[in-house]
């Protein structure tokens, strides 16, 4: 149903041509000297890394409404925390009051 939503709009303002599907993000970096970013992409299907391409804004759509990735680092197991996908994440009440440290 979600798949129906958006080609309704992306047929209706004729932007199908600039979707690419099948595809992944291979790296993005951001020049400050002229505000843009350049994004690297692999065409799964075709097993080709593409040459960056220059963009003024980027989206990050990250699959919130799909059955979410977690993968597997070393120290999961044993991480004293809370480990958070950003799919179950709604609002930061379960975190008010903790402090948190960047000790890497």
């Amino acid at each position: 149903m979600v798949y129906f939503f958006y080609a309704a709009r992306w047929e209706r303002n004729n932007l199908r041509n600039m979707i690419c599907f099948k595809h992944v993000v291979r790296s993005v970096c951001f020049d400050p000297r002229f505000n843009k970013f350049h994004v690297a992409v692999k065409d799964l299907a075709q097993d080709v890394l593409k040459p960056p391409q220059e963009f003024d804004y980027l989206i990050n759509c990250s699959g919130h409404f799909s059955v979410p990735h977690i993968p597997d680092f070393p120290g999961f197991g044993t991480f004293p925390g809370h480990i958070l996908h950003a799919h179950d994440f709604r609002d930061a009440g379960e975190f008010k009051g903790n402090y948190f440290s960047r000790n890497f």
